[in-house]
């Protein structure tokens, strides 16, 4: 840092009772300033609160931009290497000057780094140093933009921070300072030329007949800069900039973005190096990625880099027809992903692949290789299986048996009990219970027949009939089945619950009712159609 005399200091040197002082004469101490509490009370060597910290012998700037500074390690330091200058390295000293491109001292000059040399001195080029430049800050009083301009080695104007300046008598460059900050920590020079004094286009300038110093433009023409620059046509408006139409001037696009229409990251049109372009990450907003979001892919056509969507039904993928992986209700074959396998496959839901058919039973199946949808040589579907012919209460049509009518169909329940000496009461409570088991709504009629099971033993049977369409009845059936092999199908008898014997159910006889073709959809409603009764 530099040496100041602060008020902190005045103060001490006063109630020493050896000083009077003049507070007229005290300096800004910049070192430190909106750092806190942590700044004094922490170690100089953590970074987080001390921000100081450099490599040793390199070269930079102070704080307030009037002395050169080198990296050492002072006494009272704690070991610490900052940037400290020396009376000799004081921007505004009158020490002469050493040459075109060397630095120029001088009550207008500042601290500047970069790589700078004349052109008998290459080796400079690689060097980042510090210099003493003489510049000083800007703002035209129209646009109220503010710029640095240097005098010295040549004329140029810093309109953005970071901003690289070369000169045309040395090698290397400079490179500019934080705009802000060096233009709150230094007297801010407030110009107002005339129009007519501006380069061409200029509606008002930094710079008397300069071009590239416009700060507004006539004839819907854009400033070339976010400060400063010449006027051009939005059609003209740089590489990584876009044409700000509330400022009129070509702005730069944000870091991301190779093309852009706006200045954040979510207004790119095209991405920089190793970046790709998607909207899947920012809804309603497309931003340049490092890595394509999951169910997308890298795509480049030597101008866009994007990110384009996997194949349908992919979950994630290799290349543009490649996929990775499918969604879950997709399978995968040839390295795409299919929520139906093409004809003579079916999806295996364990590997999630397509799988052939069984070829000596089906042309095409589901689920899997054996359970057709379809059947060679003139037969028929039903239930996954090639018959000859449909079963009674169907028809075929386009290979497929559908409901043609109603049927009758007589099933038996068997009981180990019997239903000797059982009165009239008993036998209703038997049969109501039953009825009530088997878990279909309506009202079944049934009759309890006893059957010999040997001389000194014997079982019952319980007779009902399911009538309607096919499918109907055979839903009717599937869950009536379902329930006598889980228990849940008894009789109530003597307060106790019998069950049905497991896989007791049968079924006797089926009758057509009448014939007539049906909707080929069962009727999923099954409950409210089926009527039970002994006939």
């Amino acid at each position: 840092p530099s040496v100041v005399l602060s008020n902190i200091t005045l103060a001490l040197l006063e109630d020493s009772g050896w000083y009077s002082v003049n507070y007229g004469l005290a300096s800004e101490l910049v070192w430190g300033q909106g750092l806190g509490c942590p700044f004094t009370t922490g170690s100089c060597a953590n970074s987080n609160v001390f921000p100081y910290l450099c490599k040793l012998e390199m070269q930079g700037c102070s704080s307030d931009y009037l002395s050169m500074t080198r990296c050492v390690r002072p006494m009272f330091m704690d070991n610490c290497p900052i940037y400290v200058s020396a009376p000799a390295q004081n921007c505004i000293s009158n020490v002469p000057s050493a040459g075109t491109c060397k630095s120029t001292f001088g009550s207008h000059s500042k601290c500047m780094q970069g790589y700078l040399g004349g052109t008998n001195d290459p080796n400079t080029i690689n060097q980042l140093v510090s210099y003493c430049i003489q510049m000083d800050c800007y703002r035209d009083n129209q646009t109220r933009a503010v710029a640095i301009r240097i005098s010295k080695p040549e004329v140029k104007w810093c309109t953005e921070s970071g901003q690289i300046i070369t000169f045309s008598n040395c090698n290397g460059n400079l490179t500019c300072p934080l705009m802000n900050d060096f233009c709150t920590k230094t007297t801010v020079i407030e110009i107002g030329i005339l129009a007519a004094d501006c380069g061409a286009g200029c509606q008002s300038c930094l710079e008397a007949n300069n071009d590239n110093a416009c700060t507004s433009c006539h004839n819907n023409l854009y400033v070339n800069g976010s400060i400063a620059g010449a006027c051009i046509p939005t059609s003209q408006c740089p590489a990584r900039t876009y044409p700000d139409a509330a400022m009129k001037k070509c702005l730069k696009c944000h870091t991301d973005c190779l093309a852009c229409s706006g200045n954040t990251s979510g207004h790119c049109t095209l991405c920089a190096d190793n970046t790709y372009l998607t909207n899947r990450v920012t809804p309603g907003q497309a931003v340049c990625v490092p890595t394509c979001p999951v169910g997308t892919v890298r795509s480049q056509d030597g101008i866009n880099n994007t990110c384009v969507d996997c194949p349908r039904n992919c979950y994630d993928c290799i290349e543009k027809e490649v996929c990775r992986s499918c969604l879950p209700n997709a399978f995968m074959l040839n390295k795409l992903c299919y929520v139906t396998c093409p004809a003579g496959l079916y999806g295996d839901i364990t590997t999630k692949t397509c799988e052939e058919c069984n070829a000596s039973k089906c042309i095409n199946c589901i689920n899997n290789e054996n359970y057709c949808t379809s059947c060679p040589g003139g037969l028929t579907v039903q239930d996954g299986e090639c018959l000859l012919a449909c079963p009674l209460g169907r028809q075929t049509i386009n290979g497929i048996c559908v409901d043609a009518g109603t049927i009758d169909a007589l099933y038996q329940v068997t009981f180990d009990t019997d239903i000797i000496n059982a009165t009239s009461a008993e036998l209703q409570e038997m049969t109501t219970s039953f009825n009530a088991s088997l878990g279909i709504q309506g009202s079944l009629v049934g009759e309890l027949i006893p059957l010999s099971a040997g001389p000194d033993h014997q079982q019952i049977v319980y007779r009902f009939t399911l009538i309607g369409s096919y499918s109907v009845v055979h839903s009717a059936a599937v869950i009536i089945r379902n329930r006598v092999n889980t228990n849940q199908v008894i009789i109530q008898k003597d307060g106790m619950t019998i069950p049905a014997e497991n896989g007791s159910l049968l079924l006797i006889r089926t009758l057509l009712l009448h014939s007539g073709n049906s909707a080929a959809t069962p009727n999923p409603d099954w409950m409210n159609n089926v009527v039970n009764g002994l006939r």
